[in-house]
């Protein structure tokens, strides 16, 4: 029974002594736990970022494969800096690719209506009429009746532009 008292006296000092140590393993437990966690949210960022990274990567590819669908003949090298713009900003590229050849065929008639009216409104070419051309209204007064009838489909539309 000694040997029983012994025992229960050393176990008592030993907790007193666990007691007396645990506080300090408390903080490093603490400690270890908030550097943990700390290292499980930059992990976490990492992951999600990655993930992300994939994402663009994979809608990049599909995009590309897209556009060389629809445009074949043309190389991504030919693709202006202001389409790639707005496909970084979320723009699909076949897409802002489309609607940049659209406004450019716009400007293009825009340019050409103008060009077709300011021609109309011009008085024509006077360097030479044996292809035909701008006729004056002095020019057709001096012509044969044999002139003015090999040129008269000349002399009419001159005619439009005489004031």
């Amino acid at each position: 029974m000694s040997e029983e008292i012994l025992d229960f006296n050393s176990l008592t000092e030993t907790k007193e002594v666990e007691a007396n140590e645990l506080p300090d393993e408390l903080s490093l437990i603490k400690a270890e736990k908030e550097a943990l966690e700390t290292e499980l949210t930059a992990l976490k960022a990492q992951l999600l970022a990655h993930e992300e990274e994939n994402r663009a990567t994979a809608r990049m590819n599909n995009e590309i494969s897209e556009f060389k669908t629809y445009f074949p003949e043309l190389d991504l090298t030919e693709i202006p800096e202001h389409i790639w713009e707005n496909v970084r900003k979320g723009a699909n590229l076949s897409a802002s690719f489309a609607l940049h050849l659209r406004k450019n065929e716009l400007e293009r008639e825009r340019i050409d209506g103008f060009n077709k009216k300011n021609r109309q409104l011009s008085a024509g070419s006077i360097i030479s009429h044996e292809d035909g051309g701008y006729y004056s209204r002095s020019e057709v007064m001096k012509m044969s009746r044999e002139q003015v009838r090999a040129h008269y489909d000349d002399i009419v539309e001159s005619m439009r532009h005489w004031n």
